[in-house]
């Protein structure tokens, strides 16, 4: 259900909800850094999530339901952008189905190490992050 321009959100609210809706939807993904930040609540440039590509469409309809406005970046990037009104912030995901090296330039790591990490991956509260060893 969409929100209205009048209601207020929080950044930890927004957050706790899309983390809910992708763990309801089955989604394999795992938060790659800073996720010490996002239980603190302190602001993040953006949030960078592995997800499988095999939960893309899946993905992309749960974050549309909560209003998030995906973005298409270079490829394997795409950004799902939303409005924390009440603090007049955006929040920005930025979602890759493969690890890669570099700003602008995709070095892609060799094999199926995506797949394994997404294999391993733990929960940090109500969402998931890369175990210790990866």
């Amino acid at each position: 259900m969409a929100q209205t321009t009048e209601e207020c959100r929080d950044v930890s609210k927004i957050l706790e909800d899309t983390w809910n809706a992708l763990n309801a939807a089955d989604i394999s993904y795992a938060v790659l850094r800073n996720y010490d930040d996002l239980q603190s609540g302190d602001d993040t440039d953006d949030i960078d999530i592995l997800v499988s590509p095999d939960n893309a469409t899946r993905l992309k309809a749960a974050l549309e339901e909560r209003d998030y406005l995906l973005v298409p970046d270079i490829h394997p990037h795409t950004f799902a952008v939303t409005l924390d009104r009440r603090h007049c912030q955006f929040i920005k995901l930025d979602i890759v189905d493969r690890l890669v090296f570099g700003r602008r330039s995709v070095i892609p790591f060799p094999g199926r190490y995506e797949h394994e990490l997404l294999q391993r991956r733990i929960s940090r509260d109500e969402f998931y992050v890369p175990s210790p060893e990866d």
